[in-house]
């Protein structure tokens, strides 16, 4: 093989390592875009999900708040009539007794 063809052989094989080397460069940026990509998307979905489950679990408590407020609500009516009943009864009995002792 003669030194020209020697040397045509090896530029050509620098040419054809430049374009390997690009396009092995320009894969690997689209690699890396596309686990970008992927990776937001994981983000996201991962965000969605917390937030969903976050306001199911805010909603399901405010409903059992709801319930337990509904229920001391109850039991606090009912110890607030025991009280003005007995008061009534007080206050009764104070004013049978006042017009007992001024009536001879």
């Amino acid at each position: 093989m003669a030194m020209i063809d020697v040397l045509k052989s090896i530029k050509e094989a620098e040419t054809a390592a430049n374009e390997t080397l690009a396009a092995s460069k320009e894969e690997a940026i689209q690699i890396v875009a596309g686990a970008r990509r992927k990776a937001t998307e994981i983000v996201q979905d991962a965000t969605d999900g917390s937030l969903t489950s976050t306001l199911s679990v805010l909603n399901t408590a405010r409903d059992k708040a709801g319930k337990e407020a509904k229920t001391v609500q109850s039991d606090g009516s009912g110890a607030i009539e025991a009280v003005h009943s007995s008061a009534s009864k007080s206050r009764d009995d104070a004013v049978q007794l006042i017009i007992d002792s001024l009536m001879p």
